[in-house]
């Protein structure tokens, strides 16, 4: 483990501080640091990493800037796993990612619809995400909360505690240029941001809009990573 790590630290390219892949690598080493409570310089050299990682991936309101519901979630899990690890182990580290967390999982509210299926917006696809909205409630943020069983699951039995969470109804985001009205009867999403990374598609303009359960307008997403004609035109 120790090897991998390092060839993780020493391979760390400039680009992969802008690459939710970089927070999945240096998180899984930190992770590891944590466990083996060893390797001060490699814990040292993760943490700063990994903060400036959040700092230049995410924008004021939370969003990442990679333009994907999907891997918007897929680097806040990374933090939210280092955040439950440092609660667990009684890590003064657990400060640092819980500041790290608190808008990226509020604006992730707005990244699904009222039924917790994700927006299917660029490299995205619609799926369940109420197991994961009910993971991050029990670790104490601002998240709703459908799936307590699957989520406790997840976050032990040290964040078993519900809480009570308000929304606004309105989202917008000026730098990564998502609109979203999001209400028990109505979501409705717009996007006219820059165009984010790979996983990232030309979807200027594009809307969604779905009212009591009905989907008028959706975004197709990917459901496929197979280069193929079909897959590439959506």
């Amino acid at each position: 483990m120790l090897l991998h790590a390092d060839y993780i630290r020493t391979h760390l390219q400039e680009k992969h501080l802008l690459s939710n892949w970089g927070v999945l690598a240096v998180s899984g080493v930190l992770s590891f640091v944590y466990f083996s409570n060893e390797q001060p310089e490699l814990y040292l050299w993760a943490k700063e990493t990994l903060l400036k990682q959040a700092s230049l991936q995410f924008t004021k309101k939370g969003l990442h800037w990679e333009q994907s519901p999907l891997y918007h979630h897929q680097v806040v899990m990374c933090f939210a796993y280092l955040y439950q690890i440092a609660c667990y182990m009684g890590y003064e580290d657990k400060y640092l990612w819980k500041d790290v967390l608190i808008e990226p999982i509020r604006a992730s509210y707005y990244l699904s619809n009222s039924n917790h299926m994700l927006l299917a917006l660029n490299d995205s696809d619609t799926v369940d995400f109420s197991w994961i909205y009910s993971y991050y409630h029990l670790l104490g943020f601002k998240s709703e909360c459908p799936e307590y069983t699957m989520g406790v699951l997840y976050s032990g039995r040290a964040f078993d505690k519900k809480h009570k969470v308000n929304f606004d109804e309105w989202f917008y985001d000026e730098v990564g240029g998502l609109a979203v009205v999001k209400s028990s009867d109505i979501y409705f999403s717009l996007f006219c941001g820059l165009h984010g990374s790979s996983h990232a598609h030309a979807s200027h303009g594009a809307i969604s809009l779905e009212m009591d359960g009905i989907h008028f307008v959706t975004h197709p997403g990917r459901y496929t990573y197979t280069e193929c004609e079909k897959s590439s035109s959506l």
